[in-house]
């Protein structure tokens, strides 16, 4: 969402810069955005993502035993 916050408001000064639409008029145009992002993000399915490392539940996967371990039986 930061990367379309950051766009919107380029896209806005530089409208601005061109005299074409001036920001104190436009600025409605980044709430729009932000809203839109936050719905989309909000209703998007979550299956198939993979949670980012350091977000979620803060426990680590448990480990994998190896051949080494005394608990390991063939």
């Amino acid at each position: 969402m930061g990367a379309a916050v950051l766009i919107t408001i380029g896209i806005l000064f530089l409208l601005e810069n061109y005299h074409l639409v001036y920001f104190h008029r436009s600025w409605p145009a980044l709430l729009i955005v932000i809203g839109i992002f936050s719905f989309f993000c909000r209703t998007a399915p979550m299956e198939g993502h993979v949670q980012p490392f350091g977000l979620g539940s803060g426990a680590l996967p448990p480990s994998q035993p190896t051949p080494s371990d005394p608990e390991v039986k063939s």
